[in-house]
């Protein structure tokens, strides 16, 4: 998921990304990125992995031609069943080592703190099952310098409670992806399934009050 470089404004794209997202010129050191276009609160599911996004095997990858390979590796990210390459911008989220958003299994991501309108969605790659490691330039106060795969382990604590906490509110805040999760589209469908649930009830008292 690296960025490729590149030069443009700020412009929507097809998504399972939230729609108050969109793709933008982050800056020559890093590239594209993806930005928020209005404020999304703590518990908002940002990204979405669907039946769009593709998904290949190891031996797959390795049978393509150098060119297509290296831009796979550029985009794509492996979650120990093979390489996923998401269909629209959210290929284009940027690492940071104090990041907005986690996710759960590549299934999805939640914003683990509230993020404003034009700031940057960020992951922790270490979570993405990379077999590189790179010099970071975040610019995080908690920058480690250089982020790989082994530093899972001890970063996993902090960014698991966030992400309970983030969860816990799933069902409080409004949901612009809920459509896609109530018709059962999304992978990560049953395991939200509880949290849409309360939207829902939430729903439904506010409109009869």
């Amino acid at each position: 998921m690296l960025c490729a470089l590149g030069l443009g404004p700020a412009r929507s794209a097809p998504h399972m990304m939230h729609p108050a997202t969109a793709l933008s010129f982050a800056g020559a050191d890093v590239g594209f990125g993806v930005v928020a276009t209005q404020d999304l609160p703590a518990g908002t599911i940002v990204w979405l992995r669907d039946r769009l996004d593709q998904q290949l095997s190891t031996q797959e990858l390795k049978a393509l031609p150098l060119l297509q390979r290296d831009a796979l590796r550029a985009h794509a990210w492996s979650e120990g069943r093979g390489w996923y390459l998401t269909w629209d911008h959210g290929r284009y989220t940027n690492h940071s080592c104090a990041p907005n958003c986690a996710g759960l299994d590549g299934e999805f991501d939640v914003a683990i703190r509230d993020i404003k309108a034009g700031e940057q969605i960020t992951d922790d790659y270490a979570f993405l099952g990379m077999n590189i490691a790179f010099d970071c330039r975040c610019g995080a106060t908690t920058c480690r310098g250089r982020v790989g795969k082994g530093q899972v382990v001890p970063i996993v604590p902090q960014t698991e409670a966030l992400y309970r906490k983030a969860m816990a509110r799933v069902g409080e805040v409004e949901q612009a992806l809920a459509p896609l999760l109530s018709t059962g589209d999304g992978v990560g469908f049953d395991l939200l399934r509880p949290a849409l649930a309360r939207t829902r009830r939430r729903a439904r008292r506010q409109g009869a009050a």
